[in-house]
């Protein structure tokens, strides 16, 4: 019905899919089992020769276990040809275990639905506040520097006092906090598009080329002030 044929490939397929812990645990089970007992079976004749215990099968699953987890300690080996074939083969098949486990843990790490809509309101929360805060502190350092600017101009025409060094400060700091705005900006986007923040983004962009404007104006007085 489906152009697929439900033979052992598929089925096996269909059990990692759904219990991947308990199917990938029983594999290495089996493998590592299945592995040492023919590693003492080849290996058992020579052990007086080679002086490794292969009598007793615990030297045998140790000798697997250190082979398919690619760690090799060198303590025990194989000495005959098809133990050294199988061991070739333990230590491949043990990769393709270890891959399949990083698959399952990544998998097993990832967000439900219900988590990942949960998550990205919070972010969401979080990211509003930041913004907001980040917002008035642009708009602080806009007005601190606006009230200095007049300032500059009223004792300027009054007692020729120079606020320069006093205004690029507050330049720095202006330009600063909309740095600050504009990257938590940019991060909130990846979770909320709304309104409120596009509204939000526009008034501060739009003081912003105030700004610029005034830092204009305000370095033609300045030369000006020199010139006198």
């Amino acid at each position: 019905m489906t152009g697929c044929y439900a033979d052992v490939e598929f089925a096996i397929k269909g059990q990692f899919k759904e219990s991947p812990n308990m199917s990938l645990a029983i594999t290495s089970i089996i493998s590592a089992l299945s592995c040492a007992q023919m590693l003492r079976i080849y290996e058992r004749p020579l052990s007086d020769v080679s002086g490794q215990n292969y009598n007793h099968f615990a030297t045998s699953i140790w000798n697997i276990i250190v082979t398919m987890s690619t760690v090799g300690y060198g303590d025990v080996f194989p000495k005959t040809r098809f133990g050294r074939v199988l061991g070739a083969f333990c230590c491949v098949w043990g990769v393709v275990l270890e891959s399949m486990m990083v698959v399952t843990l990544s998998e097993g790490l990832e967000f439900t639905g219900p988590q990942r809509n949960s998550y990205t309101l919070l972010q969401r929360l979080n990211f509003r506040d930041e913004l907001q805060v980040n917002a008035v502190k642009a708009l602080k350092s806009m007005f601190h520097y606006k009230k200095k600017n007049k300032a500059k101009n009223l004792l300027y025409t009054t007692k020729k006092v120079n606020l320069k060094q006093r205004t690029i400060k507050l330049e720095k700091t202006f330009k600063r906090q909309m740095f600050k705005f504009k990257k938590k900006e940019s991060e909130m986007r990846k979770y909320n598009i709304s309104t409120e923040v596009t509204f939000l983004s526009k008034k501060i962009y739009d003081l912003q080329e105030v700004f610029e404007d005034m830092r204009k104006s305000n370095h033609k007085f300045s030369k000006i002030q020199d010139e006198c």
